[in-house]
């Protein structure tokens, strides 16, 4: 996230979880320098997969969706996030196959260091 960051992305977080839980899960892990923001699914009522909250998503951040690239480890993530019209990458930490959709993932990466190797470039 770091490199990311260095590079000029702005990060955020897209979480089925409520705003208390996203705001103690940035503390605990010291993320809040590296983020612009959260977006909780409670800001919606809808949840992931669902396409709204990715709308929401970059609704909220004023991002036209086709301008950002959404990342999970989840394969079930990036489906929604494709149907909302932003780039989905997977990141496949541990080599699975990918689920049982008809569209292949943008960009599919094996560690979130390599997502980066893909972006500063």
């Amino acid at each position: 996230m770091e490199r990311l960051r260095e590079a000029g992305y702005d990060l955020y977080v897209v979480s089925n979880g409520n705003e208390e839980m996203l705001d103690s899960m940035v503390d605990h892990a010291d993320l809040g320098d590296l983020l612009e923001a959260t977006v909780s699914a409670d800001e919606v009522e809808r949840f992931k997969p669902e396409a709204e909250l990715y709308s929401h998503a970059a609704d909220r951040i004023g991002t036209p969706t086709e301008e950002i690239a959404f990342a999970a480890a989840g394969w079930w993530d990036v489906p929604g996030a494709m149907h909302a019209g932003m780039q989905g990458v997977w990141v496949n930490r541990q080599d699975t196959l990918w689920g049982p959709y008809d569209a292949d993932p943008d960009l599919t990466v094996a560690t979130f260091h390599d997502l980066a190797d893909e972006f500063e470039t």
